[in-house]
């Protein structure tokens, strides 16, 4: 059961509690959420054990998760089976960091590999199956404009429709178009920030401005764990990104733009977010966390080898836009009480003529039912 906390007359959840797959997995790294075009939310995260309190050994490779509401979680599959793993990847590959975007009439989930390297996969459905693309997306090796390790990898497609691709990780964050489809890189690369441990880049539009959030500080440390979430915004996707001491993200010095901090109430670590919005136009970040109080797994076999894992949950909470910069609950940073669920059902749209919310805007930023990376509904 996961961790909603109060229901309406019509039993959906009222409100929640994090960690929102509680009792559903013991961990899910790294998640990106998108809403399918059946309606419901999909969740994806990095390779990891799961099941691991259940006594199952090993790790599941990219799962899946499905919520009709946000809050009440259900275990929906993997991406890839322990026996069917991609040619691209190397023996000793891990599938970390998922990306999923709905693209030319189909779901497109890029990831990256422990190995290095960004690796596609596409379904017509959000739970498969899957097809997966005989070259990666961009190679293990550092590539010219961008001296980095290449993972972390997100989309970002713009109104005029323009995709790109933003990558990178320790320590340097990298923006590219796309060709149609995601197919391959085009134009210049572009390094658009630099930090300690700086990875996990995603680009929001918000105001006709672009917010570059990122997580840096380390992720994985347990409850000594030191990730953090901060942003920068620019007026165009290829930066430059001020920080909100207006110092460019490839700065070295540039150390403000705080959107998600631990806050002393049980959770270490959190970032490695996505973006979602209810349909209230209500922004929300989904992220991982650390319990402090049961941080780490005993020592799990893996593809490469024996590792020491940090159990790591999926969260959410609300992103709210104050004086121009996203911060999670108003500052307060994640929540650890019963906190008011989102918006993911009613019956609005039965006052348009129509029948539906199409070209309806919501503060003026958010066009419920017109989300371009989830297709429509």
């Amino acid at each position: 059961m996961a961790a909603a906390t109060a229901v309406g007359p019509d039993g959906r959840p009222t409100t929640y509690a994090n960690p929102v797959t509680a009792g559903v997995t013991d961990t899910f790294p790294d998640p990106a959420v998108i809403r399918g075009k059946d309606g419901a939310w999909y969740a994806y995260g990095t390779q990891n054990p799961v099941f691991n309190s259940q006594g199952e050994p090993g790790e599941r490779i990219l799962p899946i998760l499905r919520s009709t509401d946000l809050v009440t979680w259900e275990y929906a599959g993997e991406v890839i089976q322990p026996d069917e793993v991609p040619a691209t990847w190397r023996d000793n590959s891990r599938a970390w960091a998922p990306d999923i975007r709905y693209v030319d009439g189909e779901y497109l989930l890029t990831y990256g590999l422990s190995t290095g390297g960004l690796a596609v996969a596409t379904a017509p459905t959000p739970t498969g199956p899957w097809t997966h693309r005989d070259e990666l997306l961009v190679p293990s090796a550092p590539i010219a404009g961008c001296p980095t390790g290449n993972i972390d990898q997100a989309l970002f497609t713009d109104d005029d429709g323009t995709p790109y691709l933003y990558w990178g990780s320790y320590d340097v964050v990298c923006v590219s178009e796309l060709t149609p489809g995601a197919h391959e890189l085009t134009g210049p690369v572009t390094q658009v920030a630099q930090g300690r441990r700086m990875e996990g880049a995603y680009v929001v539009r918000h105001d006709d401005l672009y917010y570059l959030m990122y997580s840096d500080a380390g992720c994985c440390e347990g409850a000594y764990s030191g990730y953090t979430v901060k942003v920068g915004r620019s007026e165009s996707p290829r930066g430059p990104f001020l920080d909100d001491d207006g110092v460019d993200l490839m700065a070295e010095s540039s150390k403000g733009g705080y959107v998600l901090t631990s806050n002393g109430d049980g959770f270490a670590g959190p970032g490695h977010h996505s973006v979602i919005t209810d349909l209230a136009g209500q922004d929300w970040m989904a992220y991982h966390a650390i319990p402090e109080a049961d941080p780490d797994f005993p020592p799990v076999e893996t593809r490469n080898g024996v590792l020491n894992l940090s159990k790591r949950p999926l969260m959410i909470d609300r992103l709210d836009w104050i004086d121009g910069w996203p911060v999670v609950n108003a500052g307060a940073g994640p929540s650890s009480g019963p906190q008011r669920a989102p918006v993911t059902d009613g019956a609005v749209a039965t006052t348009f003529a129509d029948g539906s919310l199409a070209g309806w805007r919501a503060d003026g930023d958010v066009v419920v039912g017109a989300e371009p990376d989830a297709g429509p509904f």
